[in-house]
């Protein structure tokens, strides 16, 4: 009776016993807090950082606490971590990572290029549509109006952003368009003619 009653006061306290822990509360100097160890009881404290190495024993509280300081400062350095183990003399153990540093090349800012967009219109048996400035290796969809037909066409601009796109003579029944307009996106860029384009007013097939 006397071992069960003993062992039903000791239980809830191992129970509610707080897990070991460490983390990096200052890292100019290097400074580790600890809780959940043993009270009395001697800890060893590293830190690692890259090829820094950071080590000293500390002795907890009596409530199981401590706070190691450190002479030199830590910090984490490219793809690195700062990495802290704490080793008790009595078996209680805690670790902590930081979280890890951004690495590699950082990503480049994409230019859309939508103030320097532009068609242009050359002959009209074929006629000839080129484009430049538009996002690199995108759909360009193209709506040109000769007379009172539109043509629609879907190309590709090139690594550079460039396009040429053409149209039969059966197409535009050798009229110059009267506008010009191309779309990728959120790039858009359109061409007027300077003059009133032939074929204007008439109704094509």
């Amino acid at each position: 009776m006397l071992a069960a009653l003993l062992l039903a006061a000791i239980a809830p306290a191992a129970w509610g016993a707080a897990r070991p822990q460490v983390r990096l509360s200052d890292a100019s100097p290097a400074t580790v807090a600890g809780t959940g160890f043993q009270a009395r009881e001697r800890v060893v404290v590293t830190v690692t950082a890259g090829s820094s190495r950071l080590s000293k024993a500390v002795v907890a509280g009596d409530h199981g606490t401590f706070v190691a300081r450190f002479a030199k400062a830590v910090s984490a350095s490219g793809c690195g971590h700062v990495v802290i183990v704490a080793v008790g003399a009595q078996g209680d153990r805690a670790s902590w990572k930081s979280a890890p540093q951004s690495c590699g090349t950082p990503p480049q800012p994409v230019t859309s290029g939508t103030s320097k967009a532009s068609v242009a219109v050359s002959g009209t048996a074929p006629l000839t549509v080129s484009g430049r400035g538009f996002p690199a290796k995108t759909g360009v969809s193209l709506t040109v109006v000769v007379g009172t037909k539109r043509l629609q066409k879907l190309v590709a601009a090139s690594a550079t952003g460039a396009f040429t796109a053409s149209w039969t003579d059966a197409e535009t029944h050798g009229c110059r368009p009267s506008s010009v307009t191309a779309v990728s996106g959120g790039v858009r860029a359109v061409w007027r003619s300077p003059v009133r384009a032939a074929c204007a007013t008439v109704a094509l097939p």
